[in-house]
């Protein structure tokens, strides 16, 4: 995750789309700064930046670039959506020679993309399904740190269908 040869998506740049603990630490560590696109008091609380309502939002793509410091939009966003719109979404507001990081595995979507744009513009798709044994050591030596806050809620079983 931190090799800047590779252009991950937490280096390289200083602004970044997502939410998640561990997510905002790492950004802290390389210098960026997170905008996120839900759970506005907790995105706040871990330390994001700025908030766009993916919900409320007309125009996502217009309102992520916005909300940047030079309306350009973010370096890099990390998707884990369950449907295809957020991905394409994404490539639409990264800036030029941002990168798309796709991690979730929504059933049965496809990415459309531009090519004449996606070529100009020199955006990246990098997909990462796990990380590798450096990703796994870094990360763990930031909640080694005291740096990752651990959320979580015990359920029944049985509602796991509304939960997830």
């Amino acid at each position: 995750m931190f090799q800047h040869n590779i252009g991950a998506p937490l280096i390289g740049g200083h602004e970044g789309v997502g939410c998640a603990d561990e997510h905002v630490k790492i950004g802290d560590r390389v210098g960026m700064k997170w905008l996120a696109a839900s759970e506005e008091q907790l995105s706040r609380s871990l330390g994001a930046a700025a908030f766009v309502d993916f919900m409320k939002e007309k125009d996502l793509v217009a309102a992520v670039k916005a909300a940047t410091h030079d309306g350009l939009g973010p370096d890099a966003a990390i998707i884990a959506a369950s449907g295809a719109k957020s991905y394409e979404q994404a490539i639409s507001y990264v800036r030029p020679a941002g990168v798309l990081v796709p991690v979730g595995l929504p059933p049965d979507a496809s990415i459309s993309l531009d090519v004449f744009w996606s070529v100009f513009e020199t955006k990246r798709v990098v997909p990462l399904y796990v990380g590798n044994r450096l990703d796994a050591i870094e990360s763990l030596q930031l909640a080694a740190d005291g740096l990752v806050r651990v959320m979580y809620q015990t359920q029944k079983l049985s509602d796991l269908p509304s939960i997830y």
